[in-house]
């Protein structure tokens, strides 16, 4: 039995250390500590690619009409967590688009 959370397969995901998230359950209590210890996420969010956006930033910014924006990260290296939780700047929320929903990115319509 596969497990879908949106369009994604439990069965056919895979991390990029090669683990996968087959022996995941969804409604286990100790989930995050489960996942920890199977080496299927990471236990800190990896933040060292990311563009972090300090209130100077932000402030100097506005003033101008652009704020700057985030950049592109690796969702394959806690893509468990990624399929379970969403992250604290909106990055890999949208596993296709990770950018798409970020904070700091431009609304389409």
């Amino acid at each position: 039995m596969s497990i879908l959370i949106g369009s994604f397969d439990f069965q056919t995901l895979r991390t990029t250390n090669g683990s996968d998230c087959r022996s995941i359950d969804p409604i286990d209590k100790n989930l995050a500590k489960d996942m920890i210890k199977n080496g299927l996420i990471e236990s800190t969010e990896d933040i060292s690619s990311r563009r972090l956006l300090s209130i100077d930033d932000i402030t100097k910014a506005v003033g101008t009409g652009c704020v700057p924006m985030l950049t592109d990260t690796d969702c394959a290296r806690s893509l468990c967590y990624h399929l379970m939780y969403r992250s604290f700047d909106g990055i890999c929320n949208n596993l296709r688009k990770p950018l798409l929903g970020a904070a700091f990115r431009p609304y389409f319509r």
